[in-house]
């Protein structure tokens, strides 16, 4: 019987955010500032702050981008 290892995902600093969501979203690939990735958070970018570091899963920040993609957030 196979066990299923449970599947990590890499966990992001708030400048390395800035440089998926360029690569995301802009066209040349141009990371986005660290203070535009700021205010996504007050409009639900997924994050996890635990002692006043903050940090984000790309798995979660790749599933917000696809899922508003075509509304009015980006």
């Amino acid at each position: 019987m196979q066990t299923s290892k449970p599947t990590e995902t890499a966990v992001l600093s708030r400048k390395e955010v800035a440089v998926l969501l360029g690569r995301l979203l802009r066209s040349d690939g141009a990371p986005l500032t660290v203070r535009s990735v700021h205010n996504w958070t007050r409009r639900g970018l997924p994050r996890v702050k635990i002692g006043g570091v903050v940090t984000f899963r790309e798995d979660e920040v790749r599933r917000w981008v696809n899922a508003h993609r075509e509304g009015s957030l980006l």
